[in-house]
C-alpha cells in the first residue's frame, strides 16, 4: 500500500501540482491522510472561511497570505507590508471559534516585495525569490515522499525567503525528527519553524 500511495503522489507531483502548504497534492491526498473525513471537511471550511473574511474586509490582505489548517490548528504564512496588517489578519482569522491554535508566521516586508511575490506566484514563469521559494517547496515534497516512515500527506509547508514553516501531525517523535531533518538539509532552506505535534 505504501508503494501505491507513493506512486500516486509522485504522479500528481510530476503533473506540476505544488508540493507546498495547503496545496499539497490536494486532488488525491485526502484518501491517504490520518485525518478523518469529518476533520478534513471542517479544516477546509475553516480555511475557506478565513480567506472569505479577509477578502470581505480588505482584498489586499490576500496579496501574499497563505492559510493552512490541520486539525483545527491554523498557520498563516506569506508577507505583509506592516505589523498592523499582520495583527489585523490574525485578528480576523481568530474570529472562527473552531480554531484550536493559530500560528502567525507572516513576515513584514516592503509593499514592493509583497506585490512582487504575489505577481510572481501567479505567473506561469515564476521569477526571482518566489522561484527560489517555489523550488524549495517542491524539493521538500520530493524528499519527504522518498523518506522511509514519513507520511508526507500529513504535513503542510511553505517557504518564504528561504524560511520554511511546517505544520502537521507526526505518528511518532521519530517521524517528526525525520521530517525536520529532511527539511533542514534541503538545499535553499535557511531556517525552519515547525508547528508539528505527535499524536
Amino acid at each position: 500500500m505504501k508503494h501505491l500511495i507513493t506512486a500516486v503522489l509522485l504522479a500528481v507531483s510530476a503533473a506540476g501540482l505544488s508540493a507546498c502548504g495547503g496545496a499539497v497534492f490536494r486532488p488525491v491526498q485526502f484518501a491517504f491522510e490520518d485525518r478523518s473525513s469529518d476533520r478534513q471537511i471542517e479544516d477546509n471550511q475553516i480555511d475557506l472561511a478565513i480567506l472569505d473574511r479577509l477578502r470581505k474586509v480588505d482584498a489586499s490582505l490576500l496579496l501574499d497570505t497563505d492559510v493552512d489548517v490541520w486539525e483545527g490548528r491554523v498557520m498563516l504564512t506569506g508577507t505583509v507590508d506592516s505589523k498592523t496588517k499582520k495583527v489585523k489578519i490574525e485578528q480576523i482569522a481568530q474570529q472562527d471559534g473552531r480554531i484550536i491554535s493559530l500560528y502567525n508566521a507572516l513576515q513584514v516586508t516592503s509593499i514592493a516585495d509583497v506585490e512582487a511575490r504575489s505577481t510572481a506566484r501567479k505567473a506561469a514563469d515564476k521569477a526571482g525569490q518566489s522561484l527560489s521559494d517555489f523550488w524549495v517547496e517542491q524539493k521538500i515534497g520530493a524528499h519527504l515522499l522518498g523518506t522511509k516512515d514519513v507520511a508526507a500527506v500529513n504535513y503542510r509547508w511553505r517557504c518564504v525567503y528561504g524560511q520554511v514553516y511546517v505544520i502537521g501531525r507526526a505518528s511518532t517523535s521519530q517521524e517528526k525528527q525525520r521530517v525536520l531533518e529532511v527539511i533542514r538539509t534541503t538545499t535553499g532552506v535557511e531556517r525552519v519553524t515547525e508547528y508539528i505535534w505527535v499524536k
